[in-house]
């Protein structure tokens, strides 16, 4: 509750709303382990589904905190310090070689580049990574990224992606990188 409270340092045109992105991003990252059982249970009451539980895009202008809020994210769900991956990381060969792995652990990548919302990329090969990748009772893992940019809200994707906007930034002053890295520092 305190790290969601920094929003209150934030140029936030509403605090409270602001919050509120930022604490749903957190929930959702902290079930994300738990979404291959959810689909399992979804399959099981709706055979015919394909359709898998939303993946996240925390959306929001530069300097609004969404790489703390990824390297908060992981740092509790890890205890330790790990770097989110790359926009780079984040093409359809590198995210089903993850998934091959046989994690649950979910694929947080951090500043995604408007380029990876287009056609020949998560838009394309987006849509089926639920509905083709996960198999019956194997671990699957969850798709988390943070972006600056919107996502075509009616592409392939579409209601695939539960997309968080938050609406704050904040200032690169020395008292509110000493208050980000004292959350992160916590056990």
């Amino acid at each position: 509750e305190e790290y969601v409270e920094t929003i209150n340092l934030s140029d936030s045109p509403n605090h409270k709303t602001a919050m509120m992105a930022l604490a749903e991003y957190l929930l959702a990252g902290w079930s994300a382990p738990f979404d291959h059982l959810y689909m399992r249970v979804r399959r099981l009451r709706r055979k015919r589904t394909q359709v898998g539980p939303k993946m996240t895009s925390f959306v929001g202008k530069a300097g609004n905190g969404k790489t703390y809020a990824c390297k908060y994210l992981l740092k509790t769900l890890n205890g330790v310090d790990i770097t989110p991956l790359s926009s780079n990381d984040f093409t359809n060969t590198n995210v089903r070689s993850l998934v091959r792995l046989g994690s649950i652990h979910p694929l947080i990548y951090d500043d995604l580049e408007k380029k990876r919302f287009q056609k020949n990329e998560w838009e394309s090969w987006g849509k089926k990574f639920w509905d083709v990748l996960y198999r019956d009772g194997a671990p699957h893992p969850q798709i988390v990224v943070t972006a600056n940019d919107r996502r075509d809200l009616g592409g392939p994707l579409g209601r695939r992606v539960r997309e968080i906007v938050m609406h704050a930034s904040f200032s690169d002053t020395d008292e509110n990188g000493d208050i980000v890295e004292m959350h992160l520092d916590r056990d």
